[in-house]
């Protein structure tokens, strides 16, 4: 057997789908918001890793010093850095905050291990590697977790989850190998949230979807919503006017815009737990200023 370093390693992706898939051959996981994260030990020392490579040990320092008492001799762990609110839910921006200002406050969610003692483990099935690192994580210091899994039923789980307002869940299947990059072995399923926001301006293009650019009621960009609805549509083109002042905060210039009258509000359906919307579309036009 070959003597694997600790060291960073291109991180397995799932792929994001819209239904969770059924089935004994799959356990599903919370999804945590907040960066995903590698975390190698070796000989007492840690080293934090982004999922593109990025060292950040010097950020999670906190998680790192924690890490390094585990009872193995060297390991990979697999996770995601975050930040928990009173409910045990992970909180995207005062995670963001907790990097620069209370790193004590960042907590690591740990899923999978790669190597175990100088072992590869990456080639053991999700349920063995899991085992492992269950093991390693009997008595886990206060800023690392490990990320329970539930076997099959995955609709109810992710039913569970939507109804709870988390970010939503991580389908992998129990006897895949660990491989980098983006697969179909691991899948995400997200939750959706609908918001109502401005509709400040219309973009359409040739062969392309009308997008709705939507603000908040600071006039702070919140990003695009799709326009299906033919009716919306035409509802919110009635509306254009030759220029928007002030201008959305935070939004680069988009001068084939049109811009609206102020005061059309609309629910927008998007993605949990984004700061910015995503997947988004115009559910409905809820107000319109005469």
């Amino acid at each position: 057997m070959l003597f694997m370093r600790a060291q960073f390693i291109e991180p397995m992706l799932a792929s994001l789908v819209e239904q969770p898939p059924d089935g004994a051959e799959w356990i599903h996981e919370i999804k945590h918001d907040g960066y995903r994260t590698l975390l190698a030990l070796e000989d007492g020392k840690v080293q934090a890793f982004t999922r593109r490579g990025a060292d950040w040990t010097a950020k999670y320092g906190a998680v790192v010093r924690e890490v390094a008492g585990l009872p193995v001799r060297s390991a990979i762990l697999d996770g995601e850095m975050t930040v928990l609110n009173a409910d045990g839910r992970s909180d995207y921006r005062a995670f963001k905050k907790a990097i620069k200002s209370s790193p004590g406050r960042l907590v690591f969610i740990a899923f999978d291990m790669l190597m175990i003692d100088g072992k590869d483990v990456r080639g053991e099935t999700t349920i063995e590697r899991r085992e492992r690192l269950q093991i390693v994580l009997d008595d886990p210091p206060t800023a690392i977790q490990f990320s329970e899994a539930v076997q099959g039923g995955g609709k109810a789980f992710y039913q569970a989850a939507d109804a709870m307002g988390l970010e939503g869940i991580v389908s992998k299947r129990a006897k895949a190998s660990y491989i980098g990059g983006r697969t179909r072995a691991w899948l995400k399923i997200k939750s959706y949230a609908i918001s109502e926001l401005e509709v400040a301006g219309v973009l359409e293009g040739r062969g392309k979807p009308t997008m709705a650019l939507m603000v908040d009621r600071q006039n702070n960009y919140r990003g695009g919503a799709f326009i299906t609805n033919r009716g919306i549509k035409e509802r919110l083109l009635a509306r254009v006017r030759a220029k928007r002042l002030p201008l959305p905060k935070g939004m680069k210039a988009k001068p084939e815009a049109k811009w609206l009258e102020p005061g059309v509000m609309a629910t927008v359906r998007h993605l949990r737990g984004e700061e910015d919307l995503r997947h988004a579309s115009v559910e409905e036009i809820i107000r319109e200023q005469s």
